[in-house]
């Protein structure tokens, strides 16, 4: 957690706004003493790491053998969940 004084807020109101986004809290201080916190909203942290993720599942999908690709794509949610669990009773019971 950062601590700076409202004068650096006051300058540099867009650097701490962008430290906020990036998941950082900040605490302000007026006149030595504790003010306020300043940390980002939920939906704005989660929507910064969106085209991490989304080039995360594109090199999955683009690593993986065509006919099993579109297998996972037939598969509705609940065939999803049972393929999941079978895979992980054969890997853990053994």
């Amino acid at each position: 957690m950062k601590t700076i004084q409202a004068v650096q807020l006051r300058k540099n109101l867009d650097e701490v706004i962008k430290l906020a986004m990036s998941g950082e809290t900040i605490k302000v201080s007026y006149r030595n003493k504790p003010a306020i916190k300043i940390v980002a909203d939920d939906d704005v942290v989660v929507k910064s790491n969106l085209p991490a993720i989304l080039a995360a599942a594109e090199k999955i999908r683009a690593a993986m053998d065509p006919a099993d690709l579109k297998k996972l794509q037939s598969m509705t949610d609940q065939e999803l969940k049972d393929d999941y669990n079978e895979y992980r009773l054969r890997k853990y019971s053994a």
